[in-house]
């Protein structure tokens, strides 16, 4: 009796005789070595790094909290989907465990205010992470968020302590070459 999936040498030209019974077991075999080769490749393609855009702030009387962040979160998405990364966005403080945060390359402070954790655990969570050579960015007022924290000041270089008046000045353009400033006059007013 021929073994299963053995081609005979025997007849001239060769051809492909199977038991009627190993019919199956070259389908099964088969169907296992495509799923352990799917498997590895899924585990050896490298997966799109992935971001936590953080976006708490403290809600209260007299505490302020920008209108600009849904139009800042759309262009973080944006730049996502162009430089191939993933976005998770968050307003939740829980968000900062020290499991929850291994997944991510970088954690993104998009304009936090004031108090953005709820306990001591968090803060932790999110010192082991810095530590551990996670990387962080923090966008405008990031910079008044954790006043009261030294340690948040030293990851982002200072604190925020309070906005001067309003106030005109002029803007001098230092670069009129840069793309980015080659539309401006060398030198307008503007007031903030």
């Amino acid at each position: 009796m021929p073994l299963p999936c053995h081609q005979s040498r025997y007849s001239n030209p060769p051809t492909l005789r199977v038991a009627p019974r190993a019919s199956a077991f070259c389908r099964f075999a088969g169907a296992i070595v495509a799923v352990f080769l799917l498997a590895a490749a899924a585990l050896a393609a490298p997966s799109e790094p992935r971001v936590l855009l953080y976006t708490r702030n403290q809600v209260g009387k007299g505490l302020y909290v920008h209108d600009n962040i849904p139009a800042s979160v759309d262009a973080i998405k944006k730049l996502a989907t162009e430089n191939h990364f993933l976005v998770d966005v968050s307003d939740d403080p829980k968000d900062f465990s020290a499991g929850n945060l291994k997944q991510y390359r970088a954690i993104i402070f998009d304009n936090t205010n004031n108090e953005i954790f709820d306990n001591e655990e968090q803060k932790t969570a999110l010192q082991a992470y810095i530590r551990a050579g996670g990387g962080f960015v923090g966008i405008h007022s990031a910079s008044g968020a954790m006043r009261q924290w030294p340690w948040f000041w030293s990851l982002l270089g200072g604190k925020f302590n309070r906005h001067p008046k309003l106030q005109p000045f002029t803007v001098k353009v230092k670069d009129p070459h840069d793309l980015s400033t080659a539309h401006l006059p060398t030198t307008f007013q503007w007031t903030d």
